[in-house]
């Protein structure tokens, strides 16, 4: 059993919780989180897609740290804020596709020992 994955799992959801409640939530989620997830495989891997779940919820809904980037490039006529949120959630989107053909790509060489073995 590989507790390495599961670890890293866990402590990505850790990090996803308690980036709901800072301020700077977003951004913890994304230099803190996004590498767990990539290292959550295989056992890990729900925890994994949770965690970046979480962080999507928290990046889109709940980051006030987004929102204000947001209204002052409103205000100011620059945009681009939005371009921030979405670099962000794509972070978290590729750091759970990763994990995932990581972990798929592992679980089809333990299918294929395992029929070579019978």
């Amino acid at each position: 059993m590989n507790k390495f994955g599961k670890v890293f799992g866990i402590l990505a959801l850790i990090i996803s919780i308690i980036s709901v409640f800072f301020p700077g939530g977003a951004l913890i989620a994304t230099l803190l989180g996004a590498p767990l997830i990539i290292f959550s495989w295989k056992d890990g891997a729900i925890f994994g897609y949770v965690a970046g779940g979480l962080n999507i919820i928290n990046i889109i809904f709940l980051s006030p740290t987004v929102w204000m980037a947001m209204g002052v490039a409103e205000a100011s006529g620059e945009g681009g804020a939005l371009s921030l949120g979405i670099f962000y959630v794509m972070v978290q989107v590729l750091a759970m596709a990763i994990m995932g053909f990581i972990t798929w790509k592992s679980n089809k060489k333990v299918r294929t020992k395992s029929k070579s073995k019978k």
